[in-house]
C-alpha cells in the first residue's frame, strides 16, 4: 500500500545530515530526526517517497519547481573571476535570517529572499545561479525530509547495513528460498537475513531463526510491517552451546 496509515512504519530520510530513521507512526504524538521535530499527523493520508520540510513543526510538501532561474539561458561571456563572494555581498544579516526560520518562514520563501537581496547574484553565471539556488534550498534553508515505505533494498543499502543488496539476493538465490519453503537461519548481529528469507517464503512458508544473544532480533521484522500470519510464521531458538 503506498498510503501511509496510522501505526504503519516509515524510513525518514533527513537531505541535510543525511540520517536515516525508521519510526512508527502513532496519532497525536512528535516525530524526532535529528534536528528536527514534527507531528505525525501531518504524514498520515500521504504517499510514500514524498519531500517534505518542516514549517511550525508540520510538514509541507516541496514544490521543486518554486524557485527557478528567470533569466533565459544564453552564452553572454559571463565569468565568475571578479565577483566577491565572501558573504559581504548579501545584505541581509545573520540575525535577521535566523529571524525569518524562527518565524516559520518556508525555506523557498528563504531562498528567494536572499537572491533579491544579493548584489552580486545577476552577475553570475546562469550555471552559478542555478548551482547556488540548488545549494541553499538543499543544504541551508531548505533541508527536507523524505518518506521512503520500509523495504529490504532500502535497509541492506544503510551505510549501517553489513548486508548488500546484491550479496542478499545471491543468498536467497543459492539457498533455494521460494514461497512456502522452510528455512533455518542463524544470525548473530540483527534479523536482517531472517526478514528476507521471511519475506520470500511469506506466511505459508516457516523460517526458524537461531539466535546465540539472550533476545532473538526481530527489528526489521516489524519495521517491515509484515501482518500477524507472516509473524507467526517465524520461529526462534536459542543455540546453547556446551563447553
Amino acid at each position: 500500500m503506498s498510503i501511509i496509515q496510522s501505526g504503519s512504519h516509515v524510513v525518514l530520510v533527513n537531505s541535510k545530515t543525511g540520517d536515516l530513521k525508521c519510526v512508527r507512526l502513532p496519532r497525536r504524538q512528535s516525530v524526532y530526526i535529528k534536528p528536527l521535530t514534527f507531528d505525525a499527523d501531518s504524514l498520515l493520508g500521504q504517499r510514500y517517497g514524498q519531500k517534505y520540510e518542516v514549517v511550525k513543526h508540520k510538514l509541507v510538501k516541496i514544490n521543486e519547481t518554486a524557485i527557478t532561474v528567470d533569466e533565459p539561458l544564453e552564452h553572454c561571456g559571463k565569468t565568475n573571476q571578479f565577483i566577491n563572494d565572501d558573504g559581504s555581498t548579501q545584505i541581509l544579516s545573520q540575525d535577521e535570517i535566523e529571524a525569518m526560520k524562527a518565524k516559520g518562514v518556508a525555506g523557498d520563501e528563504i531562498v528567494k529572499t536572499l537572491v533579491e537581496n544579493s548584489t552580486s547574484f545577476k552577475e553570475k553565471t546562469e550555471f552559478s545561479k542555478s548551482k547556488m539556488v540548488k545549494k541553499e534550498n538543499k543544504t541551508k534553508h531548505q533541508p527536507n525530509i523524505v518518506c521512503k515505505k520500509p523495504s529490504l533494498r532500502l535497509f541492506c543499502s544503510s551505510p549501517s547495513s553489513k548486508l548488500r543488496p546484491d550479496i542478499c539476493a545471491k543468498i536467497l538465490n543459492n539457498a533455494n528460498v521460494w514461497c512456502g519453503s522452510k528455512s533455518i537461519v542463524v544470525e548473530c548481529k540483527d534479523d536482517l537475513l531472517t526478514s528476507a528469507v521471511s519475506q520470500r517464503s511469506g506466511p505459508t512458508g516457516t523460517v526458524v531463526q537461531v539466535f546465540e544473544q539472550k533476545l532473538p532480533h526481530i527489528m526489521y521484522c516489524k519495521w517491515l510491517d509484515f501482518s500477524k500470519d507472516h509473524l507467526e510464521a517465524i520461529c526462534y531458538y536459542p543455540l546453547k552451546i556446551s563447553c
